[in-house]
């Protein structure tokens, strides 16, 4: 697994020590590794709801042949 140092302001160093005490986590990387799937969670539901707008604005649907 790889290492990454990351360097906050004091303010939100504050926030994320806030999270800790009062929150579910058992530490800053607990923490943070949770910030960072629901990031990717977020960044794939935006791709699928991309897809879906762009299956529905591709026009109107056709059924299925044998040939399909």
């Amino acid at each position: 697994m790889e290492n990454i140092i990351i360097s906050l302001p004091d303010s939100l160093g504050v926030y994320v020590e806030e999270q800790l005490k009062f929150g579910s986590y058992k530490n800053a990387r607990e923490y943070f590794m949770l910030l960072v799937q629901q990031d990717q969670q977020r960044q794939a539901n935006q791709r699928s709801e991309k897809m879906l707008i762009e299956g529905i604005e591709s026009g109107a649907a056709e059924p299925i042949t044998a040939q399909d």
